[in-house]
């Protein structure tokens, strides 16, 4: 991700990643350039996380003044923020509930309810993105809700093929955006939407209804969207915010959850195995899961490991990545969902992620 307009260096890439990594060793505090550090730990929605790193270091007293007090207020506006989210939330889910509708809340959104760091205070959140159910008559649904399509939002007649999710709504009540999806993300198809949906946990709090998805699929998401959806598996660089999260997961979530979502990601192996590499490589996080068996995803890994890059792939190779991406999702669409997405719903597979984990 580029800051102001360019690419941070990488050391300080890597400095941030250490200083708010939930394990490993942490850099020497009185050693780091804390202006370049701050500024994208800003940019890349992390400052709060990395002040709840930074208030209980041994050695606090060697950050600079400004930098703590910079980062303290970035702690104490996101709390402010989330615990605003929270009851505009609920409020929302309530109203939906009355049209019939019980939201999935996705991304982001999840940390409010169920965040790995055990902290909710610490995720940045702008909009709630929500998975719902049902063909256009939902559409309807959802401005009886009280939602009003926002006036930055493209126009309604667009190709549904082609987009994962409506045009942004705003919620009347609190103003808040909201991104409906009727998947869960740009290159999942029935198959993988119904995953996020069956295998959803249920919540009911303060009257309203809602759903998260299961941890292997919240993992999923997190790796698809940052190295698929957003290209960092063909880029240079990524956004810390996702790796931070995977990191997250891997120190507080069971091997289980880990398994199930590799069964997920089976399609998308590489592009998984190198997140988790970044997340070994630069924040000293075990992932609870074994080596690769394939032949092939073991080379492709023992060249990451050789390149020691954030995105160690060939331009040429890279493109040619995406693309075959891109045709395996025009498969699915075309032959059906037995192209690439594997369940973990015992129904499907004989294993369950529906046991209440948290």
């Amino acid at each position: 991700m580029k800051v102001d307009g360019h690419y941070p260096e990488r050391r300080t890439v890597e400095t941030l990643l250490r200083l708010v990594s939930p394990a490993g060793p942490r850099p020497d505090l009185a050693a780091v350039d804390w202006h370049p550090v701050v500024r994208l730990a800003r940019h890349a929605h992390v400052a709060a996380s990395l002040w709840a790193r930074l208030r209980v270091d041994p050695d606090f007293a060697a950050v600079p003044e400004a930098a703590a007090d910079d980062l303290r207020a970035a702690y104490r506006d996101n709390a402010r923020r989330n615990r605003l989210m929270v009851p505009a939330f609920l409020d929302l889910a309530r109203r939906l509930n009355a049209e019939g509708i019980v939201p999935v809340l996705l991304k982001g959104g999840g940390q409010l309810f169920d965040p790995p760091s055990g902290d909710p205070d610490r995720r940045y959140l702008h909009d709630f993105d929500l998975l719902v159910a049902g063909p256009e008559p939902v559409y309807d649904r959802l401005l009886a809700s009280g939602l009003a399509v926002a006036e930055t939002a493209p126009p309604r007649g667009r190709p549904e093929r082609m987009f994962h999710s409506w045009p942004d709504f705003v919620d009347r009540e609190s103003g808040v955006i909201v991104d409906v999806h009727r998947r869960p993300f740009r290159y999942a198809d029935a198959a993988m939407t119904a995953i996020f949906l069956d295998e959803a946990i249920p919540f009911e709090r303060d009257g309203a209804r809602f759903a998260l998805p299961s941890r292997a699929c919240r993992i999923a998401g997190n790796v698809l969207h940052a190295q698929i959806a957003d290209r960092g598996f063909s880029q240079a660089w990524f956004d810390p915010r996702y790796l931070l999260e995977l990191a997250e997961c891997a120190v507080a979530w069971r091997a289980a959850d880990w398994r199930d979502a590799d069964i997920l990601l089976a399609s998308h192996r590489i592009a998984f195995r190198n997140f988790i590499h970044l997340a070994q490589m630069l924040m000293g996080v075990a992932v609870p899961l074994p080596p690769p068996r394939r032949r092939v995803d073991q080379i492709e890994l023992e060249r990451i490991l050789r390149h020691d890059d954030f995105a160690p792939r060939h331009g040429l190779l890279a493109w040619t990545m995406m693309k075959a991406i891109g045709l395996k999702a025009r498969a699915r669409q075309a032959v059906g969902p037995s192209i690439g997405w594997r369940s973990v719903s015992p129904r499907r597979s004989g294993g369950s992620t529906r046991e209440e984990p948290f």
